[in-house]
């Protein structure tokens, strides 16, 4: 296999942010400005909260970054592989929290304006060559 950059990561604007020049009072540090750490920092700001996001590169340089750039709420390990650990409620709950995940992500990039071209579809299918 070779080198598979995800075109967003080529393409996106290289804005330095400024190191930190001194101590600074937050109610809360976010380690990591992928998808979760930008979302969770907003979140908490939203919520009246100081709050300091703080990253070793760019933001969603990452994990984040190196994705298919898909909101889904299928998990690495199938449903009927983790009902031998989980309850039926635990199951359920884990269902509607990856479902809810996905709502929230479409309320962020709507109600921020962000342009992701974020859009539900019915599935997805995945081509490989070798």
């Amino acid at each position: 296999m070779g080198d598979h950059s995800a075109i967003w990561n080529e393409t996106q604007a290289k804005h330095a942010r400024p190191r930190l020049a001194a101590d600074r009072q937050v109610d809360v540090a976010v380690i990591g400005a992928g998808i979760t750490g930008v979302s969770t920092a907003l979140r908490l700001r939203r919520a009246g909260l100081t709050v300091a996001l703080l990253e070793r590169n760019r933001v969603a340089d990452g994990d984040t970054g190196g994705t298919s750039a898909h909101v889904a709420t299928q998990l690495d390990n199938r449903y009927s592989e983790l009902a031998s650990n989980l309850s039926s409620k635990d199951l359920r709950l884990l269902a509607q929290a990856a479902r809810r995940s996905v709502s929230l992500i479409e309320t962020l990039a709507r109600d921020e304006n962000i342009d992701c071209q974020f859009r539900r579809v019915p599935g997805f299918l995945y081509t490989a060559h070798s």
